[in-house]
């Protein structure tokens, strides 16, 4: 087989070289006898039989063995380079190019690989040399004036870019790389005239490409020009390529139309322009899905099984479609016997993964999609359907993830563990694809669950921007507006969700939030009811039917409203009934019968953590300090994280004057949640008793005055050590706004009396720690007070 070298000689050099070609005829001929280039040889056709077959992996091995027997072929080095490439490994394919170039300077095909992946990886400068080496070279190298145009756009200097092509195309006119690049740039500048025609010169140099058409239709579809789109698909369809991907582009565009027939009339005729081809089959199969076709379905992708048995891309997709309706069984069975054959196939390992987590096995579905990411680890949607299995504890869940957590020195904080490898997942998966719609929900999710509004908002524009009608972005759009008490814009949104889908039942629930907000409470019940009508099974919703009565105190409507749903929900919504009922008696100030109402909600789910809290809530204000304890440790027991009971545990050990053990449990919720401002005031006040910790402590009150800018309680801490560090003013101005807002704190009051008394106003100081002492005779500072009095 006759190897030819992908480089270009100089003009000068021409006439030498058709002298010398009969010698290196003569050369490669007696070459042949030579054992090692013929093995050489027999390598690198192996190679290009892989690439062609698409086995990279088995390609990759073989030019290696013609690199191994012949280190210095620039033609093997570029090549595994471009195999690299395609199995999404730059790193090493950049090495190869760089061997190929520095062997051969003129393999100007290596030298300009290079120069694309420096413009990928931004290195302007870098790729500006390599396009500068080349045109000295070459000046007339129309994909050297390429890469000046893509450096020279990632400069910014589009109309620069715009000559660069220029020159381009007047050394090349039939380049079509060139005009679809203009095309482009014409649509950057705004120029849709100028952006047609490219798009149309680049068509009528060839035909056959549909990325030309594609392009073409998209700016059209910005400018909402359906019939032009339909003219230059139609058009395209007649055209010599591969027809059947033409067919289908067509048939897709009548299916987002909405006019099934003719779609449905495209997809077969794709199947009869490539009947030997499983994928059109593949692709109506998928479109059946979409119309939730089970039977066309599963017929059309048995059909491309028929055409290709054992291909494991094919038995795939049935898995998929499998998948699709919920025939989980036969989906893995399917997805198995892929696995079986090819153990590292991964896409098969993807869709397993899928299955797992459809079965709720989320911790083997985390796993799997870890063995995909070794594999594949540019794989998107891989470290998204992470993200969701983490969601659901899977990390924590799994053996040895202690040892895992306690090596990234976060042992007893799992929430915030998981919370970072949840965030970093998304944010893994976006930078790959930023495109994927459900990412960015996700983290619009997330973060405003962070309380963190502008990053919210961020991701939430980007999704709306993929897909303007989007339900469940435009939910979160609803939550937001309401945030900002924007309730009108919020009440639209609403409105246009439920046109859009009358059933929406988080519609309806934001849309009954929305009223309530607007006092509209008439409206709110209804959105309310309408939701609990679309899904019984949702009892959270009764929460907010009886936060509409309860805010009325209209206390026995709101029993009456839930007692309606008691007999006809599980044991589940029967606990949630029970602490609803309990919540709303606590309303009504008669805690037995709250009391009564918790422990059946206990009784019927012990993991519903808002029943104990309640319940240990009771006992404390009824001074049973040991029966609250006991119910805060049980919760603790479960889940040694939950903030709210390591917070009510610090506050009983400040009641019982056990500081050190105040101080411990309040340290493990910032351990857990460095920001969390309660926990953050009160082990603040506590260091203000220890020597040594002010500094501390005025980073813990700075913190939570951040967080809590309305709180009288750390207004009061932040004054007090002000106070300790001899800074009087700033201490009065703190405590003098905590007292606006708690007149009848008692410590608030002493410590405002101390720093008045260190400004020498000794008659307002004595004033206020009077006052501290009738409202609290035995306060923390008490008997200080005292002797100031009497002195």
């Amino acid at each position: 087989m006759t190897i030819k070298p992908f480089s270009y000689k100089l003009n000068s050099m021409n006439k030498i070289l058709k002298l010398l070609i009969p010698f290196f005829c003569l050369t490669l001929v007696i070459g042949c006898d030579n054992l090692q280039d013929t093995d050489s040889i027999k390598h690198l056709t192996k190679a290009r039989k892989y690439v062609e077959q698409n086995r990279l992996q088995e390609a990759v091995i073989e030019y290696r063995n013609t690199l191994q027997i012949d280190p210095e072929n620039d033609y093997a080095h570029f090549e595994l380079g471009d195999a690299y490439m395609k199995l999404k490994q730059p790193g090493r394919a950049i090495r190869h190019y760089k061997r190929a170039a520095a062997i051969n300077p003129d393999n100007i095909k290596a030298q300009l690989k290079i120069g694309q992946m420096l413009l990928r990886s931004n290195a302007l400068l870098e790729a500006r040399m390599i396009v500068s080496k080349i045109l000295n070279q070459f000046p007339e190298n129309v994909e050297a004036y390429q890469l000046l145009a893509g450096v020279l756009v990632q400069e910014k200097e589009i109309k620069e870019a715009i000559t660069a092509l220029a020159k381009a195309n007047s050394i090349d006119k039939t380049n079509v790389k060139t005009h679809l690049f203009l095309a482009h740039l014409f649509e950057t500048v705004g120029d849709v005239k100028q952006a047609e025609s490219a798009y149309i010169n680049a068509i009528s140099l060839d035909s056959s490409k549909r990325a030309s058409y594609i392009e073409l239709c998209k700016l059209y579809a910005k400018g909402k020009e359906t019939a032009k789109i339909e003219s230059v698909l139609k058009y395209m369809v007649l055209t010599p390529g591969i027809k059947f991907e033409k067919y289908t582009d067509l048939a897709r565009f009548y299916e987002a139309r909405k006019r099934f027939e003719l779609a449905e009339k495209n997809y077969k005729e794709a199947i009869i322009s490539e009947p030997r081809s499983a994928k059109p089959f593949m692709n109506i199969a998928e479109y059946f899905v979409r119309r939730n076709n089970k039977e066309q379905a599963i017929s059309y992708m048995e059909q491309a099984i028929a055409k290709r048995k054992t291909n494991p891309f094919v038995l795939t997709g049935l898995a998929q479609v499998y998948l699709q309706f919920n025939m989980l069984e036969k989906a893995e069975e399917t997805i198995d016997n892929v696995l079986k054959r090819n153990t590292n196939y991964p896409d098969a390992m993807d869709l397993k993964g899928r299955i797992l987590m459809s079965k709720n096995n989320f911790v083997l579905a985390l796993d799997q999609f870890e063995k995909v990411l070794k594999f594949d680890p540019r794989n998107a949607r891989a470290y998204y359907y992470k993200a969701l299995c983490l969601k659901k504890r899977a990390g924590r869940d799994r053996p040895g993830e202690k040892l895992r957590m306690s090596a990234a020195g976060l042992l007893g904080s799992p929430e915030s563990f998981d919370k970072q490898l949840i965030k970093g997942n998304l944010l893994d998966s976006l930078l790959l694809d930023p495109d994927l719609l459900d990412v960015r929900l996700e983290l619009v999710e997330l973060y405003l669950l962070e309380k963190n509004i502008p990053q919210a908002r961020k991701h939430l524009e980007e999704a709306l921007n993929l897909s303007p009608r989007s339900v469940r972005a435009m939910t979160l759009l609803a939550g937001i507006y309401v945030l900002d008490n924007d309730l009108e814009n919020a009440e639209k949104i609403c409105q246009t969700i439920l046109e859009l889908n009358p059933n929406s039942v988080p519609g309806h629930i934001r849309l009954g939030l929305v009223y309530k907000a607007m006092g509209q409470d008439g409206l709110a019940l209804a959105s309310f009811e309408k939701a609990l009508e679309l899904s019984p099974s949702e009892t959270g919703i009764l929460n907010h039917i009886a936060a509409v009565y309860m805010d009325k105190e209209q206390y026995d409507k709101a029993l009456e409203e839930i007692n309606r749903y008691r007999s006809s929900v599980n044991k589940g919504g029967k606990a949630l009934i029970e602490n609803l009922t309990g919540k709303i008696y606590l309303k009504k100030k008669d805690s037995k019968t709250a009391s009564r109402h918790f422990k059946k909600a206990i009784e019927l789910d012990p993991f519903l953590f808002q029943a104990h809290m309640s319940l240990a809530g009771i006992y404390r204000r009824n001074n049973e300090i040991i029966k609250s304890e006991t119910l805060y440790k049980a919760i603790l027991d479960v889940n040694a994280s939950y903030l709210p009971a390591l917070m009510e545990l610090g506050i009983i050990s400040e009641m019982n004057k056990d500081w050190g053990q105040a101080e411990i449990y309040y340290n493990a919720v910032l351990k857990i949640d460095p920001y969390y401002a309660f926990a953050a005031n009160n082990l603040a006040f506590l260091l203000t008793e220890k020597e040594g910790n002010l500094e501390k402590a005025m980073n813990l009150a700075r913190l939570a005055r951040e967080k809590l800018p309305n709180d009288p309680n750390v207004m009061d801490t932040l004054g007090w050590i002000y106070y300790q560090k001899g800074i009087y003013s700033d201490a009065i101005a703190e405590l003098e706004k905590s007292l606006s807002l708690k007149p009848d704190n008692a410590l608030a009051c002493y410590h405002m009396g101390m720093a008045l008394y260190r400004t020498r106003e000794i008659k307002r100081a004595k004033q206020y720690l009077r006052k501290a002492l009738d409202l609290d005779p035995d306060f923390r500072g008490a008997q200080k007070v005292k002797n100031i009095l009497i002195n």
